[in-house]
């Protein structure tokens, strides 16, 4: 997603009224997406940015904000939703 690589860690699905929630990693670094997927970090570099996602969260990849629009037992549906207004990232507008 906008030269992001993103990887799905877990989905967490609650049975005592909480939503559902996803754990998540990126690099938009231009690094390859298999370092997404390595158990001991022993590069130069920082690792992945790990995360949490609920339904209606919002999270910048490069210049686009993509939301959760939903969270089910196998997968995380993103949206790209928001992109900046202006050159000093000051405002964000809906992507129709």
């Amino acid at each position: 997603m906008s030269g992001c690589n993103i990887r799905l860690i877990q989905i967490t699905i609650r049975d005592d009224g909480y939503e559902p929630f996803a754990a998540l990693n990126y690099n938009c670094g231009g690094l390859p997406e298999s370092d997404l997927f390595e158990k001991n970090w022993s590069k130069d570099y920082l690792p992945p940015l790990g995360f949490t996602m609920n339904v209606g969260d919002c999270q910048l990849f490069k210049d686009t904000f993509y939301c959760v629009e939903a969270i089910e037992t196998d997968k995380v549906t993103l949206q790209a939703t928001y992109k900046w207004a202006n050159p000093d990232h000051s405002r964000i507008e809906r992507i129709k």
